[in-house]
């Protein structure tokens, strides 16, 4: 799929999101597929190794959570997701202890979570400097919510809306921070393939003319 497409898409994605929740009686479940189909395209859109699923069961030390979606690798959970409804704000979401602290729990587990109020989606990690302790839950002291984008605040255009491009991009890197930039893989060869697209990237950012950086070359 091509930027043009998840552009596209989160585009389809505002409007019917609105229109759930226009509605009464919608709760987080009824966002479920909308959100899967959008961090989907997008993860197929960087050719990222991983898949999402909703509503999984995982197993915890003394019990089961269930997340509202996870990216996987295989079997394996590299990025937990947690949503809530439109009236929550992201900044709420992140400092949240609600539910024995679940949201502190998954960072302990992965080191990151990706945060979904259905209006947007934000980045939560832990502080560089503080030590994860599995089953030991993250404190609201400790987090830090990387980056943020709000694809309703975005859309403009009435019954067929239009995200600005800026924020699909920010979108993109969104996700795209969240699994190459803190989630754990299972497979080496995926691995091979988050390396492999970081450095195309990074050849395409150098610039044509390296005359400005030559003593640096010399070196």
């Amino acid at each position: 799929m091509s930027k043009s497409g998840v552009a596209d898409l989160a585009a389809v994605y505002v409007t019917a999101t609105k229109k759930i929740a226009a509605t009464s009686g919608s709760n987080e479940a009824t966002y479920y597929p909308d959100i899967r189909n959008l961090i989907a395209a997008i993860l197929k859109e960087r050719s990222l190794p991983f898949d999402v699923r909703v509503n999984t069961s995982e197993s915890r030390g003394r019990g089961t959570d269930m997340p509202d979606f996870v990216l996987g690798d295989g079997g394996f959970v590299g990025v937990y997701g947690e949503v809530k409804l439109p009236e929550e704000t992201l900044d709420a979401m992140a400092r949240s202890t609600a539910q024995n602290d679940q949201i502190g729990r998954y960072l302990s587990a992965t080191g990151v979570v990706l945060l979904c109020n259905v209006r947007g989606f934000g980045l939560l990690a832990v502080k560089p400097g503080v030590r994860r302790e599995r089953g030991t839950p993250i404190q609201p002291d400790d987090r830090e919510l990387i980056c943020s984008v709000d694809l309703w605040s975005a859309a403009s255009g009435g019954a067929k809306p239009s995200v600005d491009q800026a924020a699909v991009v920010l979108l993109c890197e969104t996700i795209d921070r969240a699994v190459t930039d803190y989630a754990l893989l299972a497979d080496p060869a995926d691995l091979a393939k988050v390396l492999a697209r970081q450095a195309r990237d990074a050849k395409d950012a150098m610039p044509s003319d390296l005359r400005p950086i030559s003593a640096l070359l010399d070196d």
